[in-house]
């Protein structure tokens, strides 16, 4: 019912906890879409086959795709085909170096089901920077995000890497 989707272009390069990240994924979410835009696929396919250890039958889906530096809308195209690439009814988008949290997997597992008459979860959430231990606060710190969306309300991200709904784009 949900598909976790994210991109990634050398994630050990930069110790991200990619990972993790998509381990805690694989918790809630039915599928995983990972865009690839690295020049070399070694990364992406060290950390699928580290996935597929503990998660032989997950549907884990690789985006290969160039990624071009001088393209100031690669990111936005990267995550709208990340978008683009997911099956399940339910999208739940992250970045590399977003961890969902272990005590809300069952709550986003079963969300699609408990509320049918919602198409959005918005969700508070932790900035971490600088290091695992410094949390942003703040009013330059967005408190809030979509968490997950239905496929059908056909979200796309825009210039500054928002989401929009169907009307705006």
């Amino acid at each position: 019912m949900i598909s976790a989707c994210t991109m990634i272009t050398n994630p050990f390069t930069f110790d991200y906890p990619v990972y993790e990240a998509c381990y805690n994924a694989l918790q809630f979410a039915k599928q995983l879409v990972i865009v690839d835009g690295a020049d070399d696929p070694t990364e992406c396919n060290q950390l699928v086959a580290s996935l597929r250890g503990p998660y032989r039958d997950a549907k884990i889906k690789i985006v290969r795709n160039f990624w071009d530096p001088d393209n100031p809308l690669m990111e936005v195209e990267q995550r709208n085909l990340m978008l683009k690439s997911c099956n399940e009814s339910w999208i739940a988008p992250f970045d590399a170096d977003e961890i969902f949290h272990e005590n809300d997997f069952d709550f986003l597992r079963k969300f699609p089901v408990k509320h049918v008459n919602q198409n959005l979860l918005i969700m508070s959430y932790k900035h971490f920077y600088r290091d695992y231990f410094t949390i942003g606060t703040g009013p330059w710190w967005s408190q809030f995000r979509e968490f997950m969306f239905e496929k059908s309300m056909g979200y796309k991200y825009g210039p500054v890497g928002e989401k929009h709904g169907p009307e705006i784009c």
